[in-house]
């Protein structure tokens, strides 16, 4: 009835038309996302067919109408909004979904429960966030077990999660922050630390909220949070535990990184600092009253807009070919009188 090789050079669409024009009513596709869009790929071309679990057939072969029949076809790489759509639509869902449906994908994807990195996660596990980075075609799964994301849920009522990430940000902010020191520029003055709200001085930016996760029933644990600092272009990138002991926010076993956001999560380049409250890091103890006013987001959004403009101001006024300051230049060459040594 089939012919293994009548179907080498056809494509998922024409297969699909022969089969189930046979009338066979059990048939799966898995797509290999692998071409490129080269005018010598065909998109759709069948890598493989298996009927019955066997991939050899002969014209005289005879199948029921209910068979399995698995066929394997070549399509077009995802683009970076398709990775992220799909991850996005199993947020929530079981680990086995997920890597059903990225099976064709050949980007490289990296696996993490808990915020640690692991080589394999069982079926009982939820994806919680899923990210893509286009810059290394690497995609980022991060799974918490049910009973986690049931202790997640709980925790949100009786500890919210904002409340946590300012006391992240406080924390974090005062850690970097020049001016917290008493006149001896060592020991720190509690009295000048950041609140949340204030946005006079030295503070930082959200660029990246992390992945947040109850740790027990009273501590939040947050991953890879990036805070970006206002004045410059370094970032700071932290994992961290924060909970509450009735006045304070205690944020513990700190881990984080300084550095600029192209080099900072290489693993090489910069240090990694591990910190815990203590009299040589104070900032670590959060009082709640430095986190009960929320942050002016709009007067923020002006601050980053203007400085934007004040540095595209700056660039123009250098030479994209030299570097030169171009109206020193003008005014060196028209202006400038020419001195002979007597």
């Amino acid at each position: 009835m089939f012919d293994a090789g009548t179907y080498r050079y056809k494509t998922i669409t024409e297969v699909l038309e022969d089969f189930r024009s046979f009338g066979f009513t059990n048939i799966t596709t898995k797509p290999i996302y692998d071409q490129y869009g080269s005018w010598l790929e065909t998109d759709g071309e069948i890598e493989s067919i298996l009927i019955d679990g066997k991939d050899t057939f002969a014209p005289n072969d005879i199948f029921k109408k209910n068979v399995p029949i698995s066929i394997t076809y070549h399509t077009k790489r995802l683009s970076s909004e398709e990775i992220i759509s799909l991850l996005n639509k199993y947020i929530g869902k079981n680990a086995s979904e997920i890597f059903a449906a990225l099976e064709g994908v050949k980007d490289t994807i990296v696996l993490s429960v808990l915020g640690e990195k692991v080589s394999n996660v069982g079926a009982n596990y939820i994806l919680d966030r899923g990210r893509y980075d286009s810059n290394s075609s690497t995609i980022y799964l991060e799974f918490l077990t049910k009973e986690q994301i049931e202790l997640t849920t709980q925790l949100k009522t009786s500890f919210p999660m904002e409340k946590a990430l300012r006391a992240t940000v406080v924390a974090l902010t005062n850690s970097q922050a020049t001016d917290v020191f008493n006149s001896d520029g060592n020991t720190y003055d509690t009295s000048k630390f950041h609140s949340y709200n204030d946005i006079s001085g030295f503070f930082m930016t959200i660029e990246e909220r992390g992945n947040w996760f109850a740790k027990d029933n009273h501590t939040w644990h947050v991953s890879n949070i990036l805070l970006k600092m206002f004045d410059g272009e370094m970032y700071l990138r932290a994992s961290l535990d924060v909970s509450m002991d009735g006045n304070n926010y205690i944020v513990s076993d700190v881990y984080k990184t300084v550095g600029a956001k192209d080099k900072i999560d290489d693993g090489k380049t910069y240090t990694t600092e591990h910190i815990n409250p203590s009299d040589s890091h104070p900032y670590l103890t959060v009082p709640a009253s430095l986190i009960e006013e929320d942050r002016d987001e709009s007067a923020v959004n002006a601050m980053i807009s203007e400085k934007k403009k004040h540095e595209e101001w700056v660039d123009s006024q250098f030479s994209w070919w030299d570097g030169s300051h171009m109206a020193l230049e003008t005014r060196g060459r028209f202006f400038c009188p020419n001195f002979v040594a007597s």
